[in-house]
């Protein structure tokens, strides 16, 4: 996904920040903030968003952050 790619790690990295930082965000905006063009930052979010989309079993089940579970369960929501 990174290896082979001609766009810098650091800017991989602000990317996947800032589509984490927010719900949604356009490309437009993207390539503005990283100084790259709006193809580039297409793809660098849908790779992101496709290795997310993997189930590998790393973002699946029950989290513990902090001593706090949280498992998605309506139960848990105060």
């Amino acid at each position: 996904m990174i290896e082979r790619s001609p766009i810098p790690l650091h800017k991989w990295l602000i990317c996947a920040f800032l589509m984490i930082r927010s719900k949604g965000v356009p490309s437009l905006q993207l390539a503005h903030e990283l100084g790259i063009t709006k193809d580039s930052t297409w793809f660098i979010a849908h790779r992101l968003r496709s290795g997310i989309r993997i189930e590998c079993g790393m973002f699946s089940g029950t989290a513990e952050v902090d001593e706090i579970y949280s498992d998605g369960k309506n139960n848990n929501r105060h």
